[in-house]
C-alpha cells in the first residue's frame, strides 16, 4: 500500500464543501480522507481543513497548488503536522 500524506488547506473561503474541496485536489490522483473543520460551539466552517492523498502525489499538490487562487481567495496548501501540545497536557 503506497505512503499517504495528509496535506493542511488554509484561508479557504467559508462556503467551501468536501466536495469542492475533493474536487480541487482530484487531478493529483485518489482523494483518500477529505475534512473541513467547524468550529465545536457554532458549527461555523473555520476557514481550513485537510486532504490526504498518496504522498507521492501530495509533494506536487503543495508546490502546484502552494497559492492558488480559489472562490476568490488564495488558499495555502502544506504538509500537515501533527498537533502540537505544550508541557501542561500529556
Amino acid at each position: 500500500m503506497p505512503q499517504q500524506q495528509k496535506l493542511y488547506i488554509g484561508n479557504l473561503p467559508y462556503r467551501t464543501t468536501a466536495h469542492d474541496l475533493r474536487a480541487l485536489f482530484e487531478k493529483y490522483g485518489p482523494i483518500l480522507s477529505v475534512i473541513l473543520v467547524a468550529d465545536k460551539g457554532t458549527n461555523r466552517p473555520r476557514g481550513y481543513g485537510f486532504v490526504e492523498l498518496e504522498a507521492s502525489k501530495a509533494k506536487c499538490a503543495v508546490c502546484e497548488m502552494g497559492n492558488a487562487y480559489f472562490n476568490g481567495r488564495y488558499i495555502r496548501v502544506s504538509n500537515a503536522e501533527g498537533r502540537k501540545t505544550n508541557g501542561n497536557n500529556p
